[in-house]
């Protein structure tokens, strides 16, 4: 879970993108625009919290129906592609849930079966892996501490929240957990990142991800000629640096690179026990 810097998206403003998805002599007007453009503020201030969020007895009937649909017109081919494809490159190469599998999918943070007033609006779609988008649910919760992390308004400070534990038999292996002593400064921020964490089951999402990313680090030891103990140790925990500076302190990879650096039994040749024959 992390925060993205959704002005760097560079995607039109909220009513603009609207208008366009609706299309010629469909654009609101008069108190429906207005009303929109109220709601539109509550969610800002609200930061997209289903718990805070209103929904809307205007837009839920009739009014709401032509917006619902208008969600279509971010397919492929479609008058709001581009937004699709705007808010996917901001994200990249990994989902702003898991931090694993490229993004594919466009989640409604706020479900547009409750909210289709919000169904269009850039800000209220966020690229998801299908992973993560088939595991969370589209039913609203008045729970402050079940609200999924909005990654373009809450703020997620880039501190190590993951713990992982290394376990060396046959193989290695390393399980990554929530750490609920994160220095994460809200306790309801740690809350709602633990209870989305099991809920989209991280460790579950990364499993193949953290194996093939062990592999590849014992490769790069063995090719590396490092001798065993403290100059593999060494070389794990700058990596770790490297990841860090250029994807954040919380980036699941980093957990796992000091992790290995920081155990003994790996870095004394243990690594070995991932290396093709």
């Amino acid at each position: 879970m992390r925060t993205l810097d959704f002005q760097a998206a560079g995607v039109s403003p909220p009513m603009e993108t609207l208008d366009k998805a609706l299309g010629p002599g469909n654009e609101l007007k008069g108190r429906p625009r207005t009303l929109i453009e109220r709601l539109f503020e509550r969610y800002l201030k609200c930061l997209g919290r289903p718990d805070l969020v209103r929904k809307s007895r205007y837009f839920s009937g009739a009014p709401g129906k032509p917006i619902e649909t208008a969600y279509r017109q971010t397919y492929k081919g479609k008058r709001i592609y581009g937004v699709r494809q705007s808010l996917q490159k901001l994200v990249g190469n990994r989902c702003p849930s898991c931090g694993g599998s490229r993004p594919t999918e466009l989640d409604h943070h706020l479900a547009k079966t409750d909210y289709p007033e919000f169904s269009v609006l850039p800000i209220n779609l966020v690229p998801y892996c299908g992973g993560c988008n088939g595991k969370k649910s589209d039913r609203q919760v008045a729970d402050p501490e079940k609200a999924f992390i909005h990654p373009y308004l809450d703020i997620v400070p880039d501190v190590p929240y993951l713990t992982v534990a290394i376990q060396q038999n046959a193989s290695v292996t390393a399980q990554i957990a929530f750490d609920a002593n994160a220095a994460l400064g809200s306790d309801l921020l740690k809350k709602r990142m633990a209870h989305q964490f099991e809920t989209v089951d991280v460790p579950t999402q990364l499993a193949s991800e953290i194996v093939e990313f062990l592999e590849e680090h014992a490769d790069n030891i063995a090719g590396a000629g490092l001798p065993d103990g403290a100059p593999v140790s060494s070389y794990l925990a700058s990596t770790a640096d490297r990841v860090a500076a250029r994807l954040g302190h919380s980036f699941w990879k980093v957990a796992i690179l000091r992790a290995l650096a920081a155990d003994a039994v790996f870095c004394a040749g243990g690594y070995k026990a991932l290396l093709k024959p």
